[in-house]
């Protein structure tokens, strides 16, 4: 992600208290409305409807975000983009990965593979020395299995947000949004992540699942 500017603020995605303007951003109050309007639907119903989290902003051109279990991040450019499966999509596979705790999965992971290897090193001295390569294999293992998890939650959670809304096919519209924002990486950026080292599976494959 491209941090050209960084702007935080902070809010409870309980009460998805969002601004209308903050900073540098050059957003319109449009934009802002609806993106708020938007993540509370989302929120609304979900496992994070009681649970305190912060979401923050970063002034962006590239359509990206990411989440912890706590913090949720939104590039500019989500917001911007104005294009509703976009935004849908992108919020709720965020959310989705915050919902999971997948962050806390990652660190775990990291902490059993280092202290493993630690304990290996005392028979076998060479083990220090792979120990970044091991855990950055097994840790990124965990991350392309949890972007397809992600993925699915996003889906139940949209399907669910469509359906109070009154979408004749609430799971079908949840899935197709849920594609069309992964189409949508695939056409800007190309056939990124799959390989070994990824933290992120084939954003070909990504689709295909989902067709």
């Amino acid at each position: 992600m491209k941090m050209l500017a960084v702007i935080l603020v902070s809010v409870s995605l309980a009460a998805c208290s969002l601004p209308k303007a903050a900073g540098p951003i050059d957003w319109t109050a449009k934009h802002a409305d609806y993106f708020h309007t938007r993540l509370a639907a989302i929120v609304h119903g979900s496992e994070l409807a009681s649970r305190k989290h912060y979401t923050y902003f970063l002034k962006s051109e590239e359509i990206n975000a990411m989440a912890t279990d706590r913090y949720v991040i939104f590039s500019t450019a989500v917001v911007e983009s104005a294009d509703p499966d976009l935004i849908d999509a992108v919020i709720a596979h965020e959310l989705a990965h915050s919902i999971l705790r997948h962050s806390t999965v990652k660190v775990a992971a990291s902490v059993v593979v280092s202290a493993a290897m630690i304990a290996a090193d005392s028979v076998m001295p060479v083990a220090s020395t792979a120990s970044p390569l091991v855990n950055r294999l097994v840790v990124n293992t965990f991350s392309r299995s949890q972007e397809i998890e992600a993925d699915d939650k996003a889906i139940e959670m949209l399907s669910r947000t469509y359906q109070r809304e009154g979408a004749r096919h609430p799971h079908r519209q949840a899935r197709e949004a849920v594609r069309y924002a992964l189409e949508v990486l695939y056409r800007k950026y190309g056939d990124s992540g799959g390989n070994i080292l990824d933290t992120h599976p084939a954003l070909s494959f990504r689709i295909k699942r989902l067709k």
